[in-house]
């Protein structure tokens, strides 16, 4: 799994690589975050609820497209205050 690991996760910010497992497995930690939305519909949803993700989901495809090509620790300093507000 280690092969795939690193060309998924190569390009994250600060990412050590499987190889250092203690380093490895630090940055796994470090980089948990929990999910603020969801991408599987409910059909128990509301429509302001589902108005709602609809808007999460443009702004998250916003903060994309104006990040793309960011260095990474930038990157990563923009996502932490864009998961803030």
């Amino acid at each position: 799994m280690a092969p795939g690991l690193d060309a998924v996760l190569a390009h994250c910010a600060f990412y050590p690589g499987v190889a250092n497992r203690p380093a490895f497995a630090a940055w796994i930690g470090a980089n948990r975050i929990k999910a603020g939305f969801s991408v599987i519909g409910s059909p128990e949803a509301t429509v302001a609820q589902v108005g709602q993700a609809l808007r999460v989901h443009e702004e998250l495809a916003g903060f994309a497209q104006a990040t793309q090509s960011l260095p990474d620790g930038e990157l990563h300093e923009a996502w932490e205050t864009w998961c803030e507000r």
